[in-house]
């Protein structure tokens, strides 16, 4: 079978692009705006919050290619665990398009 799918490309985008990076700093930067917009909310979800309690990894990489039968809504989505006190509460999927830009994305907490 012929691997249409080049993960070394994959790779080498997301280095090039530093996506790993801008998800990470993301993900905090999400984790804060929460915080401050919501504090209560927050507070349920992250009781006692300590930073270090919470840990951040990429967990999967992917690339959709959305609005079938057109696709024009294309993204590499980098997902994010949120896993607090060695707990799953939720995820992050950051959608990044080809140029490497956050469009959008997904904090969902169980």
């Amino acid at each position: 079978m012929t691997n249409y799918f080049d993960v070394k490309f994959i790779k080498d985008w997301m280095n090039r692009t530093e996506v790993e990076n801008k998800a990470i700093e993301f993900f905090w930067k999400v984790i804060q705006l929460y915080r401050e917009e919501d504090p209560e909310e927050f507070e349920d979800n992250f009781p006692n919050f300590s930073s270090s309690d919470l840990e951040v990894s990429i967990q999967a990489v992917s690339v959709t290619f959305g609005n079938y039968p057109d696709f024009n809504y294309n993204h590499v989505v980098v997902t994010i665990p949120i896993r607090y006190k060695k707990k799953n509460i939720g995820v992050h999927k950051i959608l990044f398009t080809f140029d490497g830009m956050i469009e959008d994305d997904y904090f969902i907490i169980d």
